[in-house]
């Protein structure tokens, strides 16, 4: 599932109300709707609220505003009694989401000591609106020769990646000469790495984020970090804990901080914004993003591990990626629209990456009428009920056939998704539901799914019955609708299927039990020749998996995750299929393992207990069987658990082969693909996934998938 932090400058309307009353009483009255707007969040980014200065010392100011509709200006105010300064940042050519602002300044000589000044960001949107954000008070002290080193604090995360940072802030009055850190392993007490930078003494409240280029080799272990800064006047002074303000003299006696090194680097949308899903162009060594604030697709780089400059203008809200069987189109789906875009991939020319947009896919809404048929002395009354599920598109996958299917992304007028399906194979094709995990009523009704409209004609006469429409054109064809009508129900369906609808009339179908709420997953095999949904966030009923086979065009009754796990309110967080679409496996508190057999039957075969909840599941891009070697090192899969890791578990023995923690936890689908060229000889696999804080991308080791023999 994808989280929902999206940000908004606009807030609710508000609607005006104008009323006038003449002398006679007569009243008029004007509404008018207004549209309340917000300027961008600022913040003081450096220096922090009473930090301190002296008398021609330097300091660094750092402003960072943010607006959806994009920052058009930023600066700051210096004001106290003796000294009033206004700064402004250059004025950007494009506006955009977030801007940062970063100065110097130096304190004037002449300012009293022991008296401080306060610093006041501002900024303005795009369309001129202006901001607000808290002010700093900065303090300012005389300059001292002292024999104390510099107060330090530093900040580390609790798990930091290879090539993560420590945040270390020296303050000291005579002016800041360098600051450094020390890095061992927990473990042995071994120093691993030291290093400094020169600050020039300039600064009397300095802070710098300095590289922490953990070896490969302790990747997965913790290590401890204590800092250290040096004064204009030679003295060392060591890190204290936060709140303490008397500095430390003794290495001995620093504050240290234990961190794990975890799996992985994470790199932060260049623009910000959340990401949906991630397809991996293996044939050009690229990986998509879906930015669903800002409509637009990301593009990762594989040779050069970074974002491009380069973004790619989509639909509304895009969703699901699924890159199709020619290899050189990705499918987008707009969940925000009814639509699914296809962007041009097949060069590695940046600038010919485009959405085709004569080829976008338009997904139209489809109701299903629920046609209740009662008989009285043979007369017929028909009722009839008209279900309006969502028709957004929201994950998306393509079959070997070219057969396209998606789930739909429920709505507040359409609360209920459905999973449908689209051949681009025909020149005018339609959007198909797919209705066969549907479960089954007593009631005498028949639900008529895939036509243009249904009604029924009621007879005034009471000896006569009514008869029913339906109306529908030829499947794949741009001919008029045509309307046939009957007083059977039968005879109707028969008559629109002769002129070529694709019209189907289900009897005893609960059309309620199509209805799928929040996030339904889809998945395809390697071979593309099983399309598995995945139904998420039930509310205390058990999500259903629903398959469908292609070719053959079949499509699987409703597989009750309960069934497979015996636990009624089990949900699908992930799920996979292997490369041959033998396997399937579903992450949901645990992890289940199941067989694909024919004629179609899920048959659990294992589960090993993850933890409660997660993200994404994906098998090594090679499992194509479930036996094989012992130690085979393509028999795994890699579930990501919202504890912050990704286990690799056997496919067969349902055991662990290895844990990969990671900084932060992982939401929606996981991508796992063989590596890339110019990675380490030792790298296997790649394995890409999404946080709030961007892209993860984890090279793979041999060593990071242990052998079952190993204890």
């Amino acid at each position: 599932m994808v989280p929902d932090n999206r940000a908004d400058s606009t807030t609710e309307p508000i609607y005006l109300i104008a009323r006038v009353t003449d002398v006679a009483g007569n009243d008029s009255v004007v509404i008018r709707r207004l549209q309340l707007v917000s300027g961008p969040t600022i913040r003081v980014m450096r220096p922090g609220n009473g930090s301190i200065a002296a008398p021609g010392k330097s300091l660094v100011v750092e402003i960072r505003a943010a607006d959806k509709d994009g920052v058009r200006s930023i600066g700051y105010n210096v004001t106290s009694a003796t000294w009033n300064l206004t700064r402004q940042g250059p004025a950007p050519t494009s506006p955009p989401d977030t801007l940062t602002f970063v100065d110097t300044i130096v304190v004037p000589l002449t300012f009293p000591p022991n008296s401080s000044f306060t610093i006041s960001p501002f900024a303005t949107d795009n369309v001129g609106q202006p901001g607000a954000g808290a002010s700093v008070v900065v303090t300012v002290l005389a300059p001292w020769a002292d024999t104390q080193g510099p107060l330090v604090y530093q900040t580390l995360r609790t798990r930091v990646e290879a090539d993560d940072s420590v945040d270390i802030r020296a303050i000291d009055a005579s002016g800041i000469a360098w600051i450094g850190y020390v890095l061992r392993s927990e473990a042995t007490g071994a120093v691993i790495f030291r290093d400094s930078v020169s600050v020039g003494t300039t600064f009397t409240d300095a802070e710098i984020r300095m590289a922490l280029n953990v070896p490969v080799a302790f990747v997965g272990q913790k290590i401890v970090i204590t800092s250290f800064a040096i004064d204009a006047n030679g003295n060392v002074g060591w890190s204290v804990a936060t709140g303490l303000s008397i500095p430390q003299m003794t290495e001995g006696s620093a504050k240290p901080d234990t961190s794990l090194v975890v799996y992985g680097r994470t790199f932060s949308l260049p623009n910000g914004g959340l990401a949906a899903d991630i397809a991996v162009d293996t044939m050009r060594f690229a990986a998509y993003l879906s930015n669903l604030t800002f409509d637009r697709l990301e593009i990762f780089q594989g040779a050069t591990n970074s974002f491009a400059t380069k973004t790619v203008a989509v639909g509304s809200d895009p969703w699901g990626l699924s890159i199709d069987n020619s290899r050189d189109t990705l499918l987008v789906a707009n969940s925000g629209g009814t639509n699914i875009s296809r962007v041009f991939i097949g060069t590695t020319d940046l600038t010919q990456v485009n959405e085709v947009a004569s080829r976008r896919i338009k997904t139209p809404n489809s109701l299903i009428a629920d046609v209740t048929v009662t008989l009285s002395n043979g007369i017929a009354r028909y009722l009839i009920d008209q279900y309006d599920f969502s028709d957004r598109p929201q994950y998306i996958a393509q079959s070997i056939t070219n057969e396209i299917y998606y789930s739909t992304k429920p709505t507040a007028t359409a609360p209920d998704g459905t999973i449908r399906h689209y051949d681009p194979n025909f020149p005018n094709p339609d959007v198909r539901v797919i209705w066969q995990y549907a479960t089954r009523k007593g009631t005498e009704n028949v639900a008529v799914i895939n036509a243009d409209s249904v009604y029924a004609v009621i007879s005034p006469l009471e000896t006569q019955s009514d008869s029913i429409v339906i109306c529908d054109h030829p499947y794949g064809s741009l001919s008029a609708s045509l309307c046939f009508q009957s007083d059977l129900i039968g005879s109707a369906l028969a008559a629109a299927q002769a002129y070529g609808s694709d019209v189907v009339g289900v009897g005893a179908m609960d059309v309620k039990s199509l209805g799928l709420t929040d996030t339904t997953f889809v998945a395809a095999g390697g071979d593309r020749r099983w399309i598995a949904f995945g139904e998420g966030n039930t509310q205390g009923v058990a999500g259903r998996i629903m398959m469908a086979s292609d070719p053959g065009d079949f499509f699987s009754p409703g597989t009750s995750v309960a069934d497979l796990t015996n636990n009624a309110s089990e949900v699908v967080y992930g799920l996979a299929i292997n490369s041959n679409s033998t396997l399937i496996a579903a992450h949901g508190t645990e992890s289940y393992f199941a067989d694909i057999e024919s004629p179609f039957h899920l048959r659990l075969q294992g589960k090993f207990n993850t933890f409660d909840t997660g993200a994404g599941v994906a098998y090594h891009p090679s499992n194509s069987t479930d036996s094989g070697p012992l130690d085979d090192p393509t028999r795994v899969v890699f579930v990501a658990s919202a504890d912050g890791t990704i286990d690799i578990l056997d496919s067969f023995h349902y055991t662990s082969r290895g844990k990969l923690p990671v900084r932060a936890n992982l939401y929606g689908p996981i991508r796992v693909t063989n590596r890339f060229p110019g990675d380490d000889p030792a790298v296997v696999l790649k394995l890409f996934g999404l946080t709030t804080e961007g892209l993860i991308v984890i090279d793979i080791r041999t060593a990071d998938i242990k052998p079952l023999s190993t204890p």
